[in-house]
């Protein structure tokens, strides 16, 4: 059997790594003969951090499903295509959008030096953030503050990408078309099944 496991709020809480004793019960799990997945809206680099490396070769599934990762490699992207990727700078440059824009692995910050997002983003230093003219492909988009969010809204609801409101915060999670977490899943398990 395969068990998918979200990380926060599910098995790991407040940006702290996963706690030893959920890691021994995957482990249990494995030994078993079942599977154990994980799955996150963070993307690849940001995952690890919060798993002991023991874990890091298993299977992954990060940025909502546009990144999949499998024997610790990054094995699958799924990205913004060219035409809707130019309509979203346009609005960031419309809107005056600070943001986190990730590839499959670096990316481009340009919010506040205070902003929440920072305790988790690469905590441990293994990705670098590049100007947004460096990032390709481009996976996910988090607007973290706009002068007419509002409007930035509206316009975004326009496009072909899933648009996620995240809690308090306000931030627009933006993902391509299609992409969640089970496309993700389903996307990983063709994938390791043509490597085995």
């Amino acid at each position: 059997m395969k068990f998918v496991f979200d990380l926060d709020g599910t098995i790991c809480f407040k940006g702290q790594p996963v706690s030893e004793r959920i890691l021994k019960s995957l482990e249990k799990l494995e030994a078993q003969g079942h599977q154990v997945i994980f799955a996150s809206a963070r993307p690849i680099r940001d995952l690890l951090p919060v798993l002991d490396k023991r874990f890091h070769t298993y299977p992954m599934i990060g940025g909502n499903g546009a990144i999949v990762a499998n024997q610790g490699q990054i094995i699958s992207t799924v990205h913004f295509d060219t035409k809707t990727l130019l309509k979203i700078k346009r609005l960031i440059e419309l809107y005056e959008v600070t943001y986190l824009i990730d590839s499959s692995w670096d990316y481009a910050y340009t919010g506040p030096a205070d902003h929440p997002i920072l305790h988790n983003l690469d905590p441990q230093k293994l990705a670098k953030n590049r100007p947004l003219t460096e990032l390709n492909p481009i996976v996910k988009i988090l607007m973290l503050t706009s002068k007419k969010i509002g409007q930035l809204k509206r316009d975004l609801a326009k496009l072909d990408v899933v648009v996620n409101v995240h809690g308090n915060e306000g931030v627009l999670d933006i993902s391509p078309k299609g992409i969640n977490k089970w496309s993700g899943l389903q996307l990983l398990l063709i994938l390791v099944k043509k490597f085995y």
